[in-house]
C-alpha cells in the first residue's frame, strides 16, 4: 500500500467521521484539492450575502461536488450543477445519488443560456471560459466567479465587477462578486 494510498484513508476517515458527511467519490487530484486548499476557500469567498436556506444554487464549474455539499452544508434547497469533463461528472453523479441531493445534474459547457435559469446564486468557476460573460450585463443575482488570466480580472473590474481577493499570481486568478455593485 503506498503512503499516499494511506493518507488518503487517513483524510477519508477525517471527512466522515470529524468534519461531517464526505463525497464518497473523489479523484486523487479533487480530493488532495479539497483537502489542501479549497475547502478554506470556499468559506471566504463561496457565501453570498443572502441566507441560503431554502434556495436553489447555479454551480458552474461543479467538478465532483465539492461546492454543491458546500452549498446544501449552508441549507441550499437545490443545486443545479453544470460539468463538462466526464470523468469528473461521472463521480458528481456517484455523489449526487449517493447523498440523495436535490440536484439537476448538466454534464455540458457553460451556455449563456445557464445563466437565465431560475435560481438565488451563482458559482462560476470554469477554468478561463468566463470570459464569455464578459460582455453581458451583471447578473441581478448574487454571483461569486473565480476569474483566470490576470488581464481578464482586469477587463472585469472595469466593466464594475468587485474584487474579492487580490490577484493571485502563481495561479493567475482573483475572486470576483457582484455584491454591492450597481446595476
Amino acid at each position: 500500500m503506498s503512503s499516499f494510498t494511506v493518507l488518503k484513508s487517513i483524510l477519508r476517515y477525517y471527512l466522515r467521521y470529524i468534519v461531517g458527511s464526505p463525497l464518497p467519490f473523489l479523484s486523487h487530484q479533487a480530493f488532495s484539492e479539497y483537502i489542501i486548499s479549497e475547502s478554506s476557500r470556499y468559506e471566504k469567498y463561496y457565501i453570498p450575502p443572502i441566507d441560503l436556506k431554502d434556495k436553489t444554487v447555479l454551480d458552474v464549474g461543479a467538478e465532483e461536488g465539492c461546492t454543491a455539499l458546500f452549498f446544501f452544508k449552508h441549507g441550499a434547497k437545490k443545486v443545479i450543477c453544470i460539468e463538462p469533463q466526464p470523468e469528473a461528472f461521472a463521480n458528481l453523479k456517484k455523489n449526487a445519488e449517493a447523498l440523495k441531493w436535490n440536484a439537476i445534474l448538466i454534464n455540458d459547457v457553460f451556455k449563456l443560456d445557464h445563466l437565465s435559469l431560475d435560481v438565488n446564486f451563482i458559482k462560476m468557476n470554469i477554468e478561463g471560459y468566463e470570459a464569455l460573460i464578459l460582455d453581458q450585463p451583471i447578473p441581478k443575482i448574487p454571483m461569486v466567479m473565480e476569474v483566470h488570466g490576470l488581464w481578464l480580472v482586469d477587463e472585469f473590474v472595469k466593466r464594475g465587477w468587485h474584487k474579492a481577493s487580490g490577484n493571485d499570481a502563481t495561479h493567475c486568478r482573483a475572486m470576483l462578486n457582484n455584491w454591492g455593485v450597481k446595476i
